[in-house]
């Protein structure tokens, strides 16, 4: 009989979308070089700067151009602009703390690319935790409210 690892793996291969295609060249998993530290630290803050450059300044701004230009932009309140950078600090220090563990204690990157020698289970940790305590709770309920019966047979049918 196989170890109840190898099972789940199996199990977990079989429930999960069939994506490799995309994880090809730059973005095909590797193993991180052996490295010191701080190569590792190094590499992963030019990914920083790169990933969130693009995605939370070049991209933004290119997408608020655009809802300039064909008159879609909408003006948010004050208050809605800065819980939006209370939120975007609080998930930027997450992140960054994620990327120094992935960097110091995982001897890796937390991109694919680079990926980490060793296991760190801190950086899926939090993530589940913020996920499970305060973000699936309030989409549940919004879904019963909405959805009230069917939501409540969906959800008897399948896994959380």
């Amino acid at each position: 009989m196989a170890p109840a690892y190898e099972l789940t793996a199996r199990r977990q291969e079989q429930d999960r979308l069939q994506t490799e295609w995309i994880l090809f060249g730059p973005f095909a998993i590797r193993l991180a070089p052996a490295a010191s530290t701080s190569t590792h630290v190094a590499r992963t803050t030019g990914q920083v700067v790169v990933f969130w450059g693009l995605f939370l300044a070049v991209f933004p701004v290119i997408i608020a151009v655009i809802e300039r230009r064909w008159n879609l932009h909408v003006p948010f309140p004050d208050a809605v602009r800065w819980a939006g950078l209370v939120l975007l600090l609080a998930a930027s220090a997450l992140g960054i703390w994620s990327a120094v563990a992935m960097s110091t204690r995982g001897e890796g990157t937390p991109l694919p690319s680079a990926t980490a020698r060793r296991l760190v289970v801190v950086y899926a940790l939090c993530g589940s935790l913020v996920w499970n305590w305060v973000v699936r709770p309030l989409e549940e309920a919004d879904l019963t409210e909405r959805f009230g019966a069917a939501y409540a047979e969906y959800a008897d049918a399948v896994r959380c």
